[in-house]
């Protein structure tokens, strides 16, 4: 793997545009609900995933807030600046941003649950977090990032460890950084 500081400003350039088309086809694939998100916010979300795919924290926040600037109050780019927020260390804006998230979800959004549930693995919450996976599931049976938290939170309570890794584990590793899955036979 090349490191960063080698890539070169072109490099670097190519490496977040294949990073963009990749997470809008994950999207595509994995969320039905982008589908309703309006294009322009849509493409900073997307935006903000390849950011912080890449570890570039600040430049994916910048792409939320261009997104809830052209969607205030909307709970997938609240969710996901969130988390975020929570990879920087800033957890005054990461709880806000995923409690508001929930609260301004539709009744087919699980996405801003399952962030929050995340967040709650890794603050030891275990009880709240299985509640919000559980909401989460309820909203989006099929979501696999859910699906991957899932599974994650029933080996930290003491459950069996799958016998193959959950799908999309390396995706939730990326949203929610490596800590998440530290120490678990995942």
């Amino acid at each position: 793997m090349v490191g960063r500081e080698t890539l070169g400003a072109e490099g670097r350039a190519h490496q977040i545009k294949l990073m963009w088309r990749r997470s809008l086809l994950i999207s595509a694939l994995a969320w039905p609900a982008l589908a309703q998100v309006p294009p322009g916010v849509a493409a900073h979300l997307e935006r903000g995933h390849a950011w912080r795919r890449l570890d570039e924290f600040r430049a994916a926040i910048a792409e939320y807030d261009t997104a809830l600037r052209l969607a205030p109050g909307h709970p997938l780019a609240m969710a996901h600046r969130g988390v975020t927020w929570h990879r920087i260390g800033e957890q005054p804006q990461a709880w806000a941003d995923v409690d508001a998230a929930v609260a301004a979800a539709g009744p087919h959004e699980g996405w801003p649950y399952a962030a929050r549930a995340g967040l709650l693995i890794l603050a030891g919450d275990l009880p709240r977090a299985a509640a919000d996976l559980a909401e989460a599931q309820r909203r989006e049976p099929d979501a696999l990032e859910v699906l991957a938290l899932a599974a994650i939170l029933r080996v930290r309570q003491g459950g069996p460890v799958p016998a193959t890794p959950p799908p999309r584990l390396d995706e939730v590793r990326l949203i929610f950084g490596p800590w998440l899955v530290m120490g678990l036979p995942l």
